[in-house]
């Protein structure tokens, strides 16, 4: 991904999707500075400079489902279309509906989740040091148990 793509980004959604809010995001990620909270005019024509003629990689992480996702995609999509042949953004989801919203070329692929061992063993790699997972492996699956398996 590296090799392949000028600019990765990653930006975690909100429920309510706000343009202004991922637009700040990518911003912030491609300059490595807080935006100064421009308006959205200001805001799309900043974007637009940063990542013209870039080929990108921009995962939207977590989109939800929501009236502004409707009204706005359209909007934070035109603004992203300026990025150079090949840029991809990927989208993260549990809607089905957002991935209609959004006019996917694919088919989503649909995540299933880990096997209860797997969950446990993922959990306890994240959450303990090395040796000190000994004696917690019932918390650890409890844990599991209570994300349902990630």
């Amino acid at each position: 991904v590296k090799i392949n793509f000028d600019l990765r980004v990653w930006v975690w959604a909100t429920q309510n999707f706000d343009i202004m809010e991922i637009l700040e995001k990518i911003l912030a990620a491609v300059t490595h500075e807080k935006s100064d909270h421009y308006g959205l005019d200001k805001l799309q024509n900043q974007v637009r400079r940063e990542i013209l003629g870039k080929k990108y990689f921009f995962v939207l992480d977590n989109l939800w489902d929501h009236q502004n996702l409707s009204l706005n995609w359209g909007e934070l999509q035109n603004v992203l279309l300026c990025g150079a042949p090949g840029s991809r953004i990927l989208i993260t989801t549990r809607s089905d509906s957002v991935a209609r919203i959004v006019g996917t070329k694919r088919n989503p692929y649909m995540l299933m989740g880990l096997a209860p061992e797997d969950s446990c063993l993922l959990f306890q790699r994240i959450a303990f040091r090395p040796g000190q997972e000994h004696g917690v492996e019932a918390i650890g699956k409890e844990i599991a148990r209570m994300c349902r398996n990630v």
